[in-house]
Order: structure tokens, then sequence, then C-alpha cells
């Protein structure tokens, strides 16, 4: 039902996984309920397992990127009733990896302090979706070296 009302450039059958991208991507950006992932290229992957990290953290990442980590959502949808519902248990809201990470309320204003007490600037919930899920990580805006303000 969803693939009939996209337009291609092409009949279905040329068209290309970029065309397709292109064209069915921004109709899911736009549904508030959907968190699109793209998967990550060699590049990133060996930039991902360069991170000197605790093994633990290495792992929970991982599960991250593959979208694996229990939320309520999968939880619910898998353990019948186990959580009672698909809601955030902090705001309840519709859970999510992404709402069970960052975009939940209550846990938006963990990563702002944290972030904002250690690199002194505020970020936006993009930031914190790309260094997660793109290992793209914000830039600091500040002219100050950051290395330096976490020395005491």
């Amino acid at each position: 039902a969803f693939l009939p009302s996209i337009s291609f450039p092409r009949p279905i059958d040329l068209v290309t996984s970029r065309i397709f991208r292109i064209s069915v991507l921004p109709k899911f950006l736009n549904n508030p309920n959907y968190n699109f992932v793209e998967p990550l290229g060699t590049r990133q992957w060996r930039r991902f397992w360069s991170i000197p990290l605790n093994s633990i953290v290495q792992n929970f990442w991982f599960h991250i990127l593959h979208q694996t980590v229990p939320n309520a959502t999968t939880l619910h949808n898998t353990a019948a009733n186990i959580p009672p519902s698909t809601s955030c248990l902090f705001c309840n809201s519709p859970d999510s990896l992404c709402h069970f990470l960052y975009s939940c309320p209550v846990k938006w204003a963990v990563w702002h302090t944290i972030w904002f007490d250690l690199l002194l600037y505020t970020l936006t919930i993009n930031d914190v979706h790309h260094a997660i899920f793109s290992l793209r990580f914000p830039h600091n805006p500040s002219s100050l070296d950051t290395h330096t303000l976490l020395l005491p």
C-alpha cells in the first residue's frame, strides 16, 4: 500500500537502489514515528572498531547500530504484554530505539547537561543521532580547544 503512493522517475523495474532511497526516504523521514538509521559503510565500521572503548560499551553500541537494543516497543511486541504498553516509562510517548536512547525529554536533559558541562556548547538531537548512528561527531563551534577544557 505504501509503494503505489510513491512516484518514481522511471518504470519500477528500472529503479536503482539510489533512486529508490531518494524517492522513499523523505516519506519516512517526515514521519515522526519513524527513526531512520542508515547502515554504516566500510570506512565507518573501521572507525567504529578503532575507537578505544571498553568491550561492554562497544558491545552495547554495536547492538545500537544493529537496532537490536530492546525498548518498550520491541519488548512488548516480542514478549506478550511485558511491558504492558509500548509507551516510554518516563514520558508516556511511543517508545522507539531513538526515543529510548536520547529523544525522551528526560533522557535528552541528561544528554544536554553532560554535553554542555563537558564541551561547553549545546547540541541538537540531530547531533546526537549522527554521532551514535553515523559516527559523525559534531565539531565544537567555539574557538576554544576542548581538550584543554577537560584538564584540571
